[in-house]
């Protein structure tokens, strides 16, 4: 998917991903692929560094506020930065060593029943908010990732997701959810719409419903095609019916003019019941023998 963007002018582009997907062997292929990632991780994979996640295990308690730990592995800079907890990232766009990878952000300080606010509650004393000096990494990460929630918000308010049975269906919601917000997106950073969420999704509907009554409907019975359908209850074999009708008719008319019965139709069989059919003829037909050939080899 993101070999897939367009790229304009040699920029490049820059992925805020949560710790479900972050990884080290990813953010390394993104990186040779020149494509910039940044995101929060779970202190796991062989290739991640040990002692941050020995410091995230057994000593975030006890290390200060803004401690910031970094290592360079396979063009990747994995970060463990003491906040309200030990946080965990990897990055490859940011750095740790320069005067440019800190900026000074508007903090506000914790309530005091939150994890570890004893450490973050000495630096902000008795003010509610402070200006602090924090990575560039976090700062970009906070400013960013949000687009997730965001979206996910878009999709909330007007989700079209169903109870089902089936596992494709919440798949085919998502996937039209999806394309609607994408298309307000698009809209918005086009420039071509300034009006709310609700206004674009009211639009959409009159569209589509304009669009429906251009399109002819096809009802399933004339598209056909011929498949099996299940019956809730038995019943007599189409085929095996019209075969049982037409030999006692037969049998009857010679009968009538006194003529040798045909050994062929001597013997009337009672039309066999199925729980089966055509879907398309709407007709129940025994599954076990020649009456779906028979029946649709019909003219007519």
């Amino acid at each position: 998917m993101a070999r897939r963007l367009p790229k304009i002018d040699q920029s490049y582009f820059v992925l805020y991903l949560d710790n479900y997907f972050t990884s080290i062997p990813l953010f390394s292929k993104l990186r040779a692929e020149n494509i910039g990632a940044v995101g929060t991780t779970r202190p796991s994979g062989i290739d991640f560094p040990a002692l941050l996640i020995a410091l995230r295990q057994k000593f975030s308690t006890k290390l200060d506020w803004n401690t910031l730990v970094a290592f360079p592995v396979d063009s990747v800079l994995a970060v463990g930065w003491q906040d309200n907890n030990f946080v965990l990232g990897l990055s490859t766009i940011h750095t740790v060593h320069e005067a440019s990878s800190f900026v000074k952000s508007m903090r506000n300080r914790p309530p005091n029943t939150s994890t570890n606010a004893t450490i973050v509650c000495k630096v902000f004393g008795e003010l509610a908010r402070m200006e602090l000096e924090i990575p560039c990494f976090i700062n970009d990460y906070n400013h960013h990732m949000n687009s997730v929630d965001l979206a996910n918000q878009f999709r909330q308010a007007y989700d079209t997701q169903q109870i089902a049975y089936r596992t494709w269906i919440p798949l085919l919601h998502w996937v039209l959810d999806q394309a609607a917000i994408n298309a307000y997106k698009i809209g918005l950073v086009g420039k071509t719409w300034t009006k709310s969420h609700l206004e674009f999704r009211r639009v959409l509907y009159r569209k589509l419903l304009a669009y429906s009554k251009h399109v002819k409907p096809q009802l399933w019975k004339e598209a056909g095609p011929h498949n099996w359908i299940a019956w809730n209850t038995r019943a007599s074999c189409a085929w095996c019916l019209k075969l049982h009708r037409f030999k006692k008719k037969l049998l009857a008319q010679q009968e009538e003019a006194g003529m040798e019965v045909v050994k062929e139709i001597s013997s009337i069989i009672t039309p066999t019941q199925s729980r089966a059919g055509c879907d398309h003829c709407n007709v129940p037909l025994c599954k076990s023998t020649n009456c779906w050939t028979n029946w649709h080899s019909q003219k007519g």
